[in-house]
């Protein structure tokens, strides 16, 4: 099962950069839009980290039989995502304060529109 094989781009792409868009509206210094892209890009790669991991927790019968995961490797899939997303925050705050929550509100809204473009079988 091929997690990423599984959005369907039609939904996705319009779908998140109207979001994205939308959202960048709000904005207002040149700070903020490199903060929003830095915790954009932060979301893609936290995501794709996570459909990386949940493509390797759903291995075949055969293989989580014969144990063959890789549970180091999905630890640190884990520990990444929350090193990357956290990071990008912190430095969101560092960099426009309080206004941090708009990127966030993008991140939160990414994810959802990951949920909706999944190809359900």
């Amino acid at each position: 099962m091929n997690f990423l094989k599984r959005i369907n781009l039609k939904i996705w792409a319009p779908l998140t950069l109207a979001t994205t868009l939308g959202i960048s509206a709000f904005l207002k210094t040149p700070a903020e839009y490199w903060v929003m892209l830095l915790v954009y890009v932060a979301t893609y790669i936290n995501l794709f980290m996570l459909m990386y991991t949940l493509e390797k927790l759903m291995l075949s019968k055969d293989a989580i039989e014969s144990g063959r995961r890789d549970h180091m490797m999905i630890a640190l899939m884990f520990v990444g995502k929350l090193f990357i997303v956290f990071g990008a925050l912190g430095i969101g705050v560092h960099f426009i304060g309080d206004r941090i929550i708009i990127p966030l509100i993008n991140y939160v809204v990414q994810i959802l529109v990951l949920c909706v473009s999944i190809r359900r079988n």
